[in-house]
């Protein structure tokens, strides 16, 4: 039993260690990439609901550039400026409807998994 214990501990390492390692800096040059939308997470959406949502946004793209420029392509192309909080982990963009709020609830090298606004929903993205 003890062998059992101590061998699920050391999984539990390993696979949080291996998490750990695949997470990058949060700062501009980490997130300045062409991301499209992988998946959806929402905890109070059924499975049906979940992926009918996904459907939706099927083709959104955030495109953010090094020079600080910026392009949301959903439906239209709305194209702007943002800027990055690293405190606060938000992103901040701004075009010609206004500004948005973009939170940074993870990142790595191929995964950033944002939420706009107030939302509940996060948004997985990965690089085109």
């Amino acid at each position: 039993m003890k062998k059992i214990l101590l061998y699920l501990l050391l999984l539990i390492g390993f696979i949080s260690f291996g998490q750990q390692k695949s997470s990058v800096a949060i700062n501009e040059n980490n997130i300045a990439k062409k991301w499209v939308v992988k998946n959806i997470i929402n905890p109070k959406l059924s499975e049906a609901e979940r992926l009918e949502n996904l459907s939706m946004l099927e083709g959104t793209k955030l495109i953010f550039n090094t020079d600080m420029s910026y392009t949301f392509e959903f439906v239209t192309e709305l194209t702007g400026t943002w800027r990055l909080d690293k405190t606060s982990r938000k992103i901040h963009t701004k075009d010609r409807r206004g500004e948005n709020t973009w939170t940074v609830h993870s990142l790595k090298e191929n995964e950033i998994v944002l939420s706009r606004n107030d939302a509940i929903q996060k948004i997985v993205f990965v690089p085109e």
